[in-house]
């Protein structure tokens, strides 16, 4: 007999390298297949999830559901220590106010973070990718909350060091619809209700049905 591709002595080889035996994977099959005729014939016609069920999941899971509003932000950052001397912090600042007139010019920012930037998104043209809310330095978010896309920032000064900023694209927040959403939820509580009466039929119908006592 072939299953899957395999005949019997391959089936058990790969068997016995999954660290089983043949006696115990052959039982393992056959609760699988019991439990799924059991379900077929004592549970599953008897599970329902109405649109009112699935309206009441997605209400409360709302968040699960959410997409946060995401930034996609570009920078140069000059590095500065934390307890940089008055004048080192001048000097900086003078070097970030310096680069900023140069792309109020007209020079192409990325370009400019490729020769200047001192992190390791110099090579990008100082492109940080799509950031969230509570991702960012807070100095480094308040100042992107105020650009508009396509605006740089003035130099903003974080414990890294100063930075100009510019805003690519804003994303606002969404939420998926429910209509998008009304199948998945409806098996994912299909699923869920299945899997309970399954195990409410195995300790207390079959108990029932056969009479077991049980005892502490």
């Amino acid at each position: 007999r072939v299953l899957n591709g395999l005949n019997e002595e391959q089936l058990r080889r790969a068997v016995e390298l999954k660290g089983l035996t043949w006696e115990g994977y052959r039982q393992r099959v056959r609760e699988e297949i019991e439990k799924a005729q059991l379900i077929n014939r004592e549970i599953r016609g008897k599970v329902n999830v109405t649109p009112e069920d699935v309206q009441r999941y997605y209400q409360a899971h709302k968040d699960e559901y959410a997409t946060p509003e995401e930034l996609q932000v570009r920078h140069i950052v000059l590095l500065l220590p934390p307890d940089a001397s008055e004048d080192q912090v001048a000097r900086v600042l003078g070097r970030a106010r310096e680069l900023r007139a140069r792309i109020e010019r007209g020079e192409d920012f990325a370009e400019l973070a490729r020769q200047y930037s001192e992190d390791a998104a110099a090579s990008s043209g100082g492109d940080l990718g799509t950031l969230r809310p509570g991702e960012m330095l807070e100095e480094f978010e308040t100042a992107v909350r105020k650009l508009k896309p396509g605006e740089v920032s003035q130099p903003v000064r974080t414990r890294v060091g100063v930075h100009l900023i510019r805003l690519e694209r804003k994303a606002g927040a969404s939420q998926k619809p429910l209509a998008e959403l009304a199948e998945e939820i409806k098996k994912r509580l299909y699923d869920a209700t299945l899997e309970e009466r399954y195990q409410r039929w195995l300790r207390e119908d079959l108990r029932r049905r056969h009479h077991v006592e049980m005892r502490p």
